[in-house]
């Protein structure tokens, strides 16, 4: 088969904010009404992928825990660290490509429809599953309508609303996400608190904040972006060069924090406090911001910016600068 199966099934934490839906799918496993079909989606940072790979690790294991844990010790463990068990499949886009075929998925109809050689239970992970192209999509949905045997497929995805309704309406939902206070306890010590109060506010999971990131340079990356905002707005910084800056930066990190700081304008415009403000420090700098739109074009900017954030994930020949560019310019014209 030529299926990319990059990302190993090793050993897991099962994160506190994870706790609840690892209980739930457990329990059904317990009662025999595991469905034949889970979508699991969840923000950045929460952790999904690992997630998805320890239900399979769960489910292939001879001699689970009583709360599910796998034991690494059995031969069906054993061949999941190794990546050799015959009854998981995990889909990923192939190399040089961001999405995922109908190839893959046909394979993936086969693979079903197999005899078990080891265990009774097939388990197959598609992550992650909004880079299925239409065909592709098109192809899992017959799979799901007509189910086969013993086998469960888990769509793994940051953005569920990308997978086609028919395909989601026949999966089971989970939706992951950590509270303020998960993430604090998780950044306590290790960042400023008021940069800690921005990540428990961003939306993000607490694992996009890694043991390494550095705290200056996020702060530094939130000042040099707002100030990039202002001086173009003011007619002191040109956008096509401020777009060419922007270009040579990572780009779910930029759009993360601009996307933060359009939200915040939006909340400025509508309540002019700073209640659940991303950036509660930038509060009257936003809302100074918030003087020279309407609200209606903050939006139209938000939806740029969800655009480009889907669109760098999907499309490996897209220009940053290009898309930048139209971002800059719509910033200072027409307000």
């Amino acid at each position: 088969m030529d299926i990319n199966i990059s990302v190993p099934v090793i050993p897991y934490s099962i994160y506190p904010w994870q706790q609840e839906i690892w209980e739930q799918i457990q329990s059904m496993q317990r009662q025999n009404r595991l469905p034949h079909a889970l979508l699991i989606s969840g923000g950045t940072g929460m952790g999904i992928s690992s997630f998805s790979r320890n239900i399979a690790s769960s489910l292939l294991c001879e001699n689970p825990s009583e709360t599910g844990e796998f034991c690494q010790q059995c031969k069906s463990c054993r061949m999941l660290i190794a990546e050799t068990h015959p009854e998981l499949l995990v889909i990923t886009p192939l190399e040089d490509s961001k999405s995922i075929k109908v190839e893959q998925i046909r394979e993936l109809t086969e693979f079903t429809h197999l005899q078990s050689q080891f265990t009774q239970r097939k388990v197959v992970i598609i992550d992650p599953a909004e880079v299925m192209n239409r065909n592709a999509a098109n192809s899992l949905l017959k799979t799901l309508e007509e189910p086969i045997g013993n086998a469960l497929i888990m769509l793994v995805t940051h953005y569920p609303s990308f997978l086609p309704i028919t395909v989601r309406s026949r999966c089971q939902k989970f939706r992951m996400s950590a509270s303020s206070m998960h993430i604090k306890k998780w950044l306590d010590g290790k960042y400023p608190e008021d940069l800690i109060e921005a990540m428990a506010n961003s939306g993000r999971g607490p694992l996009t904040f890694s043991e390494d990131t550095d705290s200056d340079q996020v702060q530094i990356q939130r000042e040099d972006l707002i100030l990039d905002l202002e001086n173009m707005l003011y007619a002191q910084q040109d956008p096509i060069k401020t777009a060419a800056n922007w270009a040579g930066k990572k780009d779910t990190e930029l759009l993360f924090w601009l996307r933060s700081l359009l939200e915040d304008m939006v909340k400025v415009k509508m309540a002019d406090n700073s209640v659940n403000l991303v950036n509660k420090d930038f509060y009257e700098r936003s809302l100074k911001l918030t003087e020279h739109f309407e609200v209606s074009k903050i939006f139209n900017l938000l939806d740029k910016v969800s655009e480009y954030h889907w669109l760098t994930t999907t499309n490996s020949n897209l220009k940053s600068v290009t898309m930048y560019e139209e971002f800059t310019i719509s910033w200072t014209s027409n307000r």
